[in-house]
């Protein structure tokens, strides 16, 4: 299996277990199965895994290659992924978007937001950007995700992937076919 095959594969894989926790989700309340950090760990995979396909490829190409949506104060409106970007200089992109997410998980910048039961429902991330070259750093930014929201997110942006995978394997056959 190549790199486009390996990494459209992971993507079906993420998507399908999305739906697995979804339905665990509806089917089984009061079971405990951790919903929050399964999302969270395919939100990292999905982030990361691209970014690793080949080591002479990065995301950006990727990312250059998805029809870009618009990174809103509200979230992304084609993806109908909505939840609240709050920050004096918010991300306008979804580049800068997954960047921010990606260190705020790296750096465990995040928080839980429970209900009154103490059940996790949703998920603040605290996205602190560096200063670059001797610039100073843009101010910090929060996402908060209800945990749908981010199922929605996350669907979104794997179907992005997926469909570049897909255009990446017609546009240029693996070896040997």
């Amino acid at each position: 299996m190549d790199d486009k095959q390996r990494l459209l594969a992971f993507v079906q894989r993420t998507r399908k277990n999305l739906r697995v926790t979804e339905k665990w989700r509806k089917d089984h309340p009061t079971d405990g199965f951790s919903e929050v950090t399964n999302l969270i760990n395919s939100l990292l995979g999905l982030i990361i895994a691209p970014t690793e396909e080949n080591k002479t490829e990065r995301m950006k190409k990727i990312l250059d290659e998805i029809d870009q949506p618009a990174v809103e104060p509200t979230g992304i409106r084609r993806w109908q992924a909505y939840f609240i970007i709050d920050g004096d200089a918010p991300p306008k992109d979804l580049p800068s978007l997954l960047f921010g997410l990606r260190n705020a998980i790296a750096h465990y910048a995040f928080e839980y937001v429970p209900d009154g039961a103490g059940n996790i429902t949703g998920v603040i991330f605290h996205v602190v950007p560096w200063g670059r070259r001797g610039k100073p750093p843009p101010p910090p930014w929060d996402a908060t995700f209800t945990l749908s929201e981010l199922l929605t997110f996350l669907d979104g942006f794997a179907d992005e992937v997926e469909k570049v995978c897909k255009k990446r394997a017609r546009r240029e056959p693996s070896a040997g076919h």
